[in-house]
Parts: C-alpha cells; structure tokens; sequence
C-alpha cells in the first residue's frame, strides 16, 4: 500500500541481444476516507443488563483492528482484528453504577490510518422480576423420577422472558416464553444422589430485568432436610442489653457443622464443630433502636446450607437499680446479721453483687441471680454505726449503688488508743521514747500496736500487754512538723487510732546558706531556682531537701558542697509571704537547714 499523492511508474524492457528499453508514467494515488461507526445501542439509548454493540468501517484497506474502551478507560473492554468491515460485542453493564457512560471506538486499518467513533447511553438500573415456584409447594418434598416445577412470575417486561432451572448449580434445564405463567420445567432427577437438593429458577426479560428462587427437594433413601432455627429470641421479641441468640439446626450430614449469625446483613458471630446447636451474647444496644433482622445460615458437612431469619425491636434497657432488702435502715443489729441484696432491670449477664462496710469489701459473686445475701459476724466490731455500701454491675457494663446505715450493739466496753509520751505539739530530739497505751474494753485475745511517723509504719508488736513503747531516732526525719499515727486492734477484730504531733528540732551539724534569692522578702514567680551552698558536711552523697512552709516540693542527691541549684515552681502555692527550707542530711548523718523568705508573685 502507498500513500496517498503523486507516484511515478517506471517500466524497463530487455530483449534476447540484451538491449534495454524504460517507458515512465505519472499517476496520483487517492484512497477512500477511513471512518469508523457504533451503529448500536443508539445514541442517548437507556440500556441495561448485557448490550449488544455493534461497529463498522468504511475505506479501511488490509486488516482491520477493533478496540473498544469505555470511559477513556486506559484498558479496552474489547478488541479484534481481521478483515471484515463490521465487529460486535456483548457489553455486560451489570457491574457499572446507573448514569451516564461513554463507548469510544478505534478502528486501524492496514496502512496503519486510525479512525475514531463514540456513543453515549445511560446504563439504567436492572429491575427485579419476582419469580415464585408453586410446584413442588413447600421445601422438602420427596421426589422421584421426572419432577416438574411450576413458575410464575410478577414483574416482567412484555415480550420474550428466558427460564434456567439449575440443580445444586447446575443448569438442567431453559425455557423462553411470553407467558408470566405458569410455566413448566422439567428435571429428572433419576440417578441423582439421595438426600436434599437445592432447585433454582432464574429468570431474564426482554429488558435485561432478572429475578430467581430456590425450591430444596429431597431425593428418596438420602438425609433428611437440612434445617436451621432461631431457639431465642422469639419472633417479634422486643430486646435490649446483651441478648443470648440462640441457634440449632436438624438433619445435618457430616462434619464440621457451622453457624453463621448476621444482623441486618453483617456478620457478628460464627463457628464451627459437631454440635447442633450454638448461641451468642449480643450487645443488642450496639445497634440503632428500632427493628432489625437477625439471619442466621447453617452448613453441614455435606456443603448443604440452610438458612433462618428473626425479626426483633431493640430499645433502651429500663435503669439498673441496687437496693437492701435487710437489714433495715437504722436498725440495731448484733451476733451474725443476714444482708439481703438485690437488683432491678440489669441487662445481660453477669450481674455482680459487691458489698462493702465501713470501706472495706466483705463480699462479691457474679452470675445470672437478681438477688444476692451475705452472713456478717458483727461480733467483731466495734459498737456504734456502721455503712453498708452495694454496688451492682450488669452485663452492658451499667453500675447502680445502694447505702444503709446500722447500729451494732458490741459486747465489750469501747476500744480506746492513746499515747503517753511525748506531749502533743512537743519539741524533740535525738532519741525520744513513744509511749502507746490501750484499753480493749475487755474483748479477748491480744492487742496489736502499730506506729507510723507521717504514715509510714515504724514499728508494730503484738501480745497481752495494753502498753506498748518505741525508741524514736528523730534525726532520721527532718527539723520540722511530724505526726505520729497509732493504731490499735484488739482480739475482737476492733480499731482504735490517735494521732500526735510534734516538732523535730535536731542540733544542725551543717551551716547551710542559700544565696539565691540573695536576701528575704525577694519576690519570685514562676520556676524559681535556689543556690546553696553548704560548709562542716561530710564527704560523700548529701541529700538537699526543699520545703515550702511545712510540704516537701523536691528532693536532689549529690556529693558537692555547692553550688547545687533547685528549682521551685512557684505557681503551686498561694500569692504572697512563703516560707521556703532547705534542709540538708550528709553520708554521716549530720544535719542543716536554712530558710529564705519570699514573695510569691504571679
């Protein structure tokens, strides 16, 4: 092929003496226009389902090539070559979103000249044709031989409608008819395995609309149905909080058996084994209130399936309430006393039941009871009021509490706790002798001191005695305000505490100075830093400790004698005249101290 234009033939003669002879001749070449068509579906048409496209060529030379593409999409959705003038293809648009669409059409020919053509048409949505088999009329009929299934169908398009019957997926059979019904369609079912099989009727009309369903027949000599239920809720129920779904399902052949629970459509739960029955705690307030469809699919382990659906409303669970049943408000209680539990609108389970008295827990059970009763020795109390205090837990995680006062009428004479030495508010140091003293009021068994130096147990010891005492180092804690802390428990099980404070006032052994802030009175604001410096300390680690009137704010540890820095950040305290102490313990328990005042600013 040459191309188009002007060309020059050059023809040359030679004879048998071998003489040569050339004759030329000048001609223009013109060949006919390339262009390309879609001839169908027609331009602007609404089609769904599978189209038919139709092209063409006209003035296309040698082998023809054909590329179809949808949406300026980089890859065709159709190509051939050859050398016919026309191509086709059946455009399946089941899988494209309704609207508007574009097909664009690239024709080459042999002299390698392109041509292009486009069609647009908007892809409708395929409607749904409802396809109903009356015959056989209910899933798990037994059948033999030539089994005939009876259609009818709402909804079709007018014109020619096309009828699969497909066994367990096979297509067994097809039919086309103008009729909505009733349409016959054979299967024989002679040789087919016993047991339960799954009949399909599918159906497609003229305008590509689609519709099916299912019929299961049994073949004599074969398992029973395969059959899948809901055991819970019931139908219609109206639920809230966790709900147990109950499942079960008949007939299965083989193993493993598996259920599958979805709610509206989405998978929650699923397993598998041999037995024929399943549940699942649902959380039914996860979902909006209001109706919602549980679907619940079986399958054994001859691949049969088996499906179920439950209809329920959710809604909001009623308020979760605890309260005492006995004993009463107020009442005098003595000896083992029976405290009655028990609660109201909990949702799922477990429901805990935790009781404690005075603050201190005596009980707790979880299951499935609305009520609950705990044995309570009060024989071990002191006399006086005391708190029960419920708190009630439900499966949706919800809480309610409850409280009663009582009056236990002791036994014994009060307990008392006090101390005899040093005198409250007394100023200590070195060695000081703690004197503790009890009176049980009577109640058997030994009494228990424990001593705490600003809550932190020093010293315990137990026996008959009603007096206790304790050598006190005082140069292991700070020149400043401490509290001693006493408690004492008898045989009983009884407490009594005191308390006493005093001040420690130890000899300092190192001159400590703070030259930063330089003097007293200096106002400060936001992170100040102190510098220190100390002189009479020992080698080794110190411990540099800064208080702000009597609240230690920070700590460091080093073996330097200065400068050591430390921050204060000055916005944890009030506006105004603070009183700020470094104190200071070296390697051999030598101690200092100094104060600067400042004025907090912020």
């Amino acid at each position: 092929m040459v191309a188009d234009g002007p060309h020059t033939l050059t023809a040359t003669v030679q004879d048998g003496a071998g003489r040569k002879g050339t004759a030329t001749r000048r001609i223009t070449v013109t060949q006919p226009a390339l262009s390309a068509a879609i001839t169908s579906p027609a331009e602007g048409a609404t089609v769904s389902g599978t189209v038919p496209v139709a092209m063409s060529e006209t003035g296309g030379t040698g082998t023809i090539s054909w590329t179809l593409r949808l949406d300026g999409g980089s890859s065709p959705i159709f190509t051939t070559s050859g050398t016919a003038a026309t191509a086709s293809f059946n455009w399946d648009t089941t899988g494209l979103a309704p609207g508007a669409h574009q097909l664009q059409l690239t024709v080459q020919d042999g002299g390698g000249r392109p041509a292009t053509a486009t069609r647009n048409v908007t892809v409708g949505s395929p409607g749904t044709i409802k396809v109903f088999i009356t015959q056989p009329g209910t899933d798990g009929t037994t059948v033999s031989g030539t089994v005939w299934f009876t259609i009818w169908l709402e909804n079709a398009a007018a014109g020619t409608r096309n009828l699969t019957l497909s066994i367990d997926g096979t297509a067994v059979a097809t039919t086309a008819t103008t009729a909505n019904g009733p349409i016959s369609m054979p299967w024989n079912s002679t040789g087919a395995s016993g047991g339960t099989h799954t009949a399909t009727v599918s159906v497609r009309d003229s305008t590509n609309n689609t519709g099916s369903a299912n019929r299961t027949v049994v073949i004599a000599g074969g398992p029973p149905p395969l059959v899948a239920s809901f055991t819970s809720p019931a139908e219609g129920a109206t639920v809230f909080g966790n709900v147990t779904v109950g499942m079960s399902e008949t007939g299965a052949s083989g193993t493993p058996i598996v259920f599958t629970l979805t709610v509206d459509g989405t998978q929650v739960f699923t397993t598998s084994g041999t037995a024929a029955t399943a549940s699942f705690n649902w959380n039914a307030n996860s979902v909006p209130n209001g109706p919602h469809t549980l679907g619940l699919t079986v399958r054994d382990g001859a691949g049969r399936t088996a499906t179920a659906t439950r209809s329920v409303t959710v809604t909001d669970p009623p308020p979760l309430t605890a309260s005492f049943t006995s004993p009463a408000e107020g009442a005098s209680v003595t000896g083992v006393v029976t405290i009655g539990m028990a609660e109201t609108g909990a949702s799922g389970t477990p429901i805990t039941f935790t009781l404690t008295i005075d603050g201190i827990q005596r009980f707790t059970t979880s299951g499935t009871a609305t009520s609950a009763s705990y044995q309570w020795d009060t024989t071990a109390l002191a006399g006086g009021q005391h708190v029960l205090s419920l708190v009630v837990t439900d499966g949706a995680g919800r809480s309610a509490a409850a409280e009663r006062r009582v009056v236990v009428d002791s036994p014994y004479g009060e307990l008392t706790a006090f101390f005899t030495s040093p005198e409250d508010a007394a100023t200590v140091q070195g060695t000081v002798t703690v004197g503790m003293s009890a009176s049980t009021g009577g109640a058997p068994g030994p009494v228990t001191f424990t001593l705490t130096v600003d809550g932190t147990q020093v010293f315990t010891t137990s026996g008959a005695a009603m007096t206790a005492s304790y050598s006190w180092d005082t140069t292991t804690v700070s020149n400043n305000g401490h509290t001693l802390g006493l408690t004492v428990r008898d045989g009983a099980g009884r407490t009594a505490t005191a308390s006493r404070s005093v001040f420690v006032q130890n000899p300092s052994t190192i001159k400590v100075f703070i030259t930063q802030p330089g003097a007293d009175g200096a106002t400060v604001s936001g992170t100040t830093w102190f510098t220190i410096w100390l002189e009479n300390a020992a080698a080794g680690n110190k411990t540099y400790t800064m208080s702000v009137g009597t609240t230690p704010v920070g700590t460091t540890n080093t073996t330097s004698n200065g400068p050591v820095s430390m921050p204060w950040n000055t916005a944890t305290a009030p506006n105004g005249s603070q009183s700020v102490t470094i104190t200071v313990r070296d390697s051999a328990g030598g101690t200092g101290q100094a104060v600067r005042m400042v004025t907090v600013s912020n």
